[in-house]
């Protein structure tokens, strides 16, 4: 057993390469970056509020700091993962080593293997080859993915979906039904399927059935009788992997607090600075079929910067686009505040000026971009329905809902 005053410590790596080191002594976590990373020229970027205060000490007691703990799955997710790897559900220094060598992006976090600090490192191996000895059938999950959804990163082997065995990554995502909602992969499907006909930019995604996967760990076995959303996971590529980070993590605050800290006109002055007027507008495109669907969960999690280049960000392709309308007990609101509200009866086209004035981006190019994307969403709708699982009244639910909001009313 660790003694209260060991030390355990591990390197924060990118792409492979040592960029930081993160400690943890007496429940205070520390993380700072390494001298020898901050005097590389044209370094690659592990995070834009690392860039703010690059020589500064992040230290969090009970706890990992935030950018870190935005890494690790959130609620009953974190939950299953957790009991799957006999760790406390709380322990977020131990999660994140356990399962540091498969986050999101391409961020890497190993434990340093010296005295007291070996012992996580090697209580996750007894636990992986104890299963192996019992001829366990499940690999243990050992990967981390983001959020609250049940969803597990798995890699298509050409024939079925599997869990990604040791030295291996996951290149898709593959989210499972949810336990109080009906048909959240039918829905996020559909609503993916129309905005790639409005020409917003999304990875590649399919409805599969539940039996094309390989086996699972136990507590996602009972799901296999149900369809499944697979969605590429556009931070893994056959060239490697490619760094991501939410605006979570962008604006350096927990994940629990994904629906405050920050508006839908403060991303979009964030992307239009950082990843220019291209992406921002892509933005605008995006922000309007939130609106228009009826998505009222895209919090600060369900929007990304990817670094292609390793140092300069742009604006991830779309994800997470439910419309959660179709949930009575969900119809909260958006996700974040656009106008200085939260209501959709009270976003037009007028509300969209804060938005390219914080920007600093043409007004009315802003207005013809909004137009553009109602209009599409509108054309393309029918075909949606017609070609999409979704329940019968599913679009009298999205054709009453832009009727009332003054921006569809164009």
């Amino acid at each position: 057993m660790t003694s209260r005053n060991s030390e355990q410590m591990a390197a924060v790596c990118l792409y492979g390469d040592p960029v930081g080191s993160l400690n943890l002594r007496e429940n205070l976590s520390t993380f700072e970056l390494l001298d020898h990373y901050l005097d590389t020229p044209n370094r690659p970027v592990l995070g834009m509020i690392f860039e703010e205060s690059p020589r500064r000490r992040w230290r969090q007691a009970q706890r990992l700091p935030e950018w870190f703990s935005n890494l690790l799955p959130e609620e009953r997710l974190r939950d299953l993962v957790a009991e799957d790897l006999g760790l406390d559900p709380q322990n977020e220094f131990r999660l994140l080593v356990a399962l540091g060598l498969d986050l999101p992006g391409a961020v890497t976090v190993e434990p340093i293997e010296t005295g007291p600090r070996e012992q996580l490192r090697r209580k996750v191996a007894r636990e992986v080859a104890h299963r192996e000895d019992e001829g366990f059938p499940r690999p243990p999950i050992s990967f981390s993915v983001a959020g609250v959804q049940l969803k597990l990163s798995m890699l298509w082997s050409g024939k079925a979906l599997l869990l990604a065995g040791k030295g291996e990554l996951g290149d898709r995502y593959v989210k499972f039904p949810a336990r109080s909602y009906a048909a959240v992969p039918e829905n996020e499907f559909s609503m993916m399927t129309w905005a790639k006909m409005c020409a917003i930019d999304v990875p590649h995604f399919e409805l599969r059935s539940g039996h094309d996967l390989g086996p699972l760990p136990e507590q996602f076995e009972r799901l296999r009788e149900s369809r499944v959303y697979v969605v590429q996971r556009f931070d893994r590529t056959e060239a490697g992997r490619i760094h991501i980070e939410d605006f979570n993590q962008v604006v350096g605050q927990w994940p629990e607090r994904k629906y405050e800290g920050a508006t839908y006109e403060g991303i979009g002055a964030v992307i239009a600075k950082l990843c220019g007027e291209q992406d921002y507008f892509e933005y605008v495109r995006r922000l309007v079929f939130v609106v228009g669907s009826g998505n009222e969960d895209a919090h600060l999690k369900n929007w990304s910067l990817i670094y292609p280049d390793r140092v300069h960000p742009r604006l991830s392709p779309a994800y997470d686009f439910v419309s959660t309308i179709q949930y009575e007990d969900l119809t909260r609101g958006l996700g974040l505040k656009l106008g200085r509200s939260r209501h959709f009866r009270h976003i037009g086209l007028h509300t969209l000026d804060r938005l390219a004035t914080r920007a600093g981006m043409n007004v009315s190019q802003t207005h013809a971009v909004a137009r553009a994307t109602v209009k599409v969403m509108l054309d393309t709708l029918d075909e949606v329905l017609r070609l999409c699982p979704v329940p019968a009244d599913f679009g009298s639910k999205l054709y009453a809902h832009m009727r009332s909001i003054p921006l569809f009313r164009l």
